[in-house]
């Protein structure tokens, strides 16, 4: 195994495991549980013939979403990192506590705290810590009501 793989892995068990909610549309949402010490990287697209399991770890069915749209991973020196692929909808992040309309386009490299939303195409992702609570669940009027103000 490369020297900077084991480090980044050992590194990457000291950290909090991540759950995403995720929400597509017409759906009522699931989470998808991450889990650190098996792996430290995610690339989230729409699932395709073109593109298996082995390129995009989390797979939506939104047509929004490119096949390859951005990719989340621990970085060696601590913290989480997104990065949009050149997706044709982009990737937006904003704060939990944010108000609606403040979604900020990912156009670099860019570090995560660890309570984010994430939203590609028409998809949003809730990125939280394991140990938080329960996972965020919204009324099913939210949902629609965040797509129509992020587009």
């Amino acid at each position: 195994m490369h020297k900077f793989s084991s480090t980044l892995r050992s590194t990457a068990q000291q950290v909090a495991q991540l759950r995403f909610h995720i929400q597509e549309p017409g759906c009522p949402g699931y989470d998808f549980h991450y889990h650190l010490p098996e792996r430290i990287e995610y690339v989230v697209g729409r699932v395709s013939s073109q593109c298996g399991f082995d390129v995009v770890q989390i797979q939506l069915q939104d047509l929004r979403v490119s096949r390859l749209h951005c990719r989340i991973f621990f970085h060696s020196q601590g913290c989480w990192m997104i990065e949009d692929l050149r997706s044709t909808n982009g990737t937006y992040i904003r704060h939990p506590d944010a108000p609606l309309e403040a979604w900020q386009e990912i156009l670099c490299v860019t570090a995560l705290p660890l309570e984010i939303d994430i939203r590609v195409g028409g998809t949003f992702l809730a990125m939280r810590p394991i140990t938080q609570g329960p996972p965020v669940r919204h009324p099913r009027n939210y949902w629609p009501l965040h797509s129509r103000q992020a587009a």
